[in-house]
């Protein structure tokens, strides 16, 4: 969700994409060395008190028969960044980035292009890095040195605006021994699989420091949101406006409309 609360980009593997159709229970079967066929889409509404608008689906250039997921667009609107598993890449997932000249065309992305392989100075490893955000020149990203998400740490690498590609990537030092699986830098926002302190499934946390500490390379202590937010079953990729009034989070939790949905919290 960008920071004024009007767009939303998200990933679903309904039918009418490019990827296979499918249904599978995506944290399963990641779990069990495969990946759903998502494709990236788009929502616009005209205020946080709206309804969204129709998804649409985002062109060729962004989406591929292959996976694609986790999208990002940087505060200008000009640089989208995901994951994919498309031929050619360095690992299980990789990271990538399209720009678009027009930040008001959701049709006008260039062609994706990897952000660059570990053994030639990117930071794309053997299996999943994904996740990708922007934030100060640096690209925030979960990374995993095998296909296990639960074995994922949080990472960042820098990135050229230039040449479209990033830079040797490094471990943060809040990455912890059990599965770091989502980092939004700008609200110290995380979904992790922590072992205590949770509601049960992978919940939503946030740094306890991180608005007195600046680099968020120092923050420490996460504190889950609590059972207002998680559940007892799966809470994914936070996201929140600028101001932090609005929250949107993946979970699927029972009442939804298919195995994983897009939720919406205010705060009062």
């Amino acid at each position: 969700m960008t920071g004024d609360g009007l767009t939303l980009y998200f990933a679903s593997n309904r039918p009418g994409g490019m990827g296979k159709a499918n249904r599978e229970d995506h944290w399963a079967l990641a779990k069990s060395g495969g990946w759903t066929h998502y494709d990236i889409y788009v929502a616009h509404r005209s205020s946080t008190e709206e309804p969204w608008g129709d998804a649409i689906l985002l062109p060729e250039t962004v989406n591929s028969p292959s996976v694609d997921h986790s999208a990002y667009v940087s505060e200008d609107g000009h640089y989208l960044f995901f994951a994919s598993d498309r031929p050619g890449g360095c690992g299980e997932l990789d990271l990538y980035v399209s720009y678009r000249e027009n930040t008001d065309d959701d049709k006008g992305w260039q062609q994706a292009i990897n952000l660059g392989c570990a053994d030639q100075g990117g930071p794309n490893g053997a299996a999943i890095d994904s996740c990708p955000i922007l934030k100060d020149g640096m690209v925030y990203f979960t990374s995993s040195t095998n296909p296990n998400p639960e074995t994922l740490d949080f990472k960042r690498a820098p990135f050229d605006a230039t040449k479209s590609s990033g830079g040797p990537a490094d471990v943060l030092d809040m990455s912890t021994e059990f599965m770091d699986a989502h980092f939004d830098p700008r609200h110290g926002l995380i979904w992790a699989g922590y072992p205590e302190g949770g509601q049960g499934g992978s919940d939503l946390w946030r740094f306890a420091n991180h608005a007195s500490e600046t680099d968020p390379a120092k923050w420490t202590k996460p504190v889950n949101l609590g059972p207002m937010i998680n559940s007892p079953h799966e809470e994914h990729m936070p996201s929140a406006t600028d101001d932090g009034r609005v929250l949107s989070f993946v979970s699927d939790r029972p009442g939804g409309l298919g195995g994983l949905d897009i939720y919406q919290a205010v705060a009062q």
